[in-house]
């Protein structure tokens, strides 16, 4: 098991962070992959935070939607 938390697989820090730079010439900071696996699950949560955001937005449109067409309906007869 690879689990990043283990003592077994901890490692000593790597002197600082090594900066690279992309091609727009802003700094990068590279961290070790300790924090690099803790940032991707932490975007990875983010993410899912975001798109459960998106469906019960959607599930609001689609009820104010139908609503509007009852209202729309009603007032047509």
């Amino acid at each position: 098991m690879n689990n990043p938390l283990s003592i077994v697989n901890a490692r000593p820090a790597q002197s600082s962070s090594s900066v690279h730079r992309t091609a727009d010439h802003i700094p990068l900071v590279m961290d070790s992959k300790q924090d690099q696996e803790k940032q991707i699950k932490i975007l990875q949560l983010r993410n899912k935070a975001l798109e459960n955001r998106v469906t019960e937005l959607e599930l609001e449109l689609a009820e104010k939607t139908m609503a509007i067409e009852k209202l729309e309906r009603e007032r047509s007869r």
